[in-house]
């Protein structure tokens, strides 16, 4: 019987070797840029509406500081209430506050986007009747 070459075995060896370090390094890479610059969420926990306020809670769960978060709301009928609201910039890791004014007495389910550039995240906030 024959066999290859011990030339072509130590190429062919080789091109294995750097296919596998290529894969390696785009999956580590990718792992490692995934949660890079801002990334926000909505803490639907912490959020809740009062009489007068829509309070938003916004976290930062990237590794930059924000700008100014810029926060919409929305009825369940898609009607924006009110206007845009500017909120505070968050730190890495931290979560701000945006209040937007209640402009309504009914119960209704509110959604909210918050925003910066390049990155926003919609979540939602029940608010119960007033008076």
């Amino acid at each position: 019987m024959k066999g290859i070459s011990p030339v072509i075995a130590t190429l062919l060896m080789l091109v294995i070797t750097i296919g596998l370090a290529g894969l390696a390094y785009t999956y580590i890479s990718g792992v490692f840029t995934a949660k890079t610059a801002v990334m926000l969420t909505i803490d639907g926990t912490a959020s809740y509406c009062d009489a007068n306020y829509i309070h938003v809670f916004v976290r930062n769960d990237g590794t930059s500081i924000s700008e100014n978060v810029t926060v919409r709301a929305y009825f369940s009928n898609g009607t924006q209430i009110g206007s845009d609201v500017t909120g505070p910039r968050i730190k890495p890791g931290e979560m701000g506050e945006v209040r937007v004014n209640r402009t309504f007495n009914e119960a209704d389910y509110i959604r909210v986007v918050a925003m910066v550039r390049g990155t926003s995240v919609a979540g939602t906030v029940y608010c119960p009747p007033t008076g």
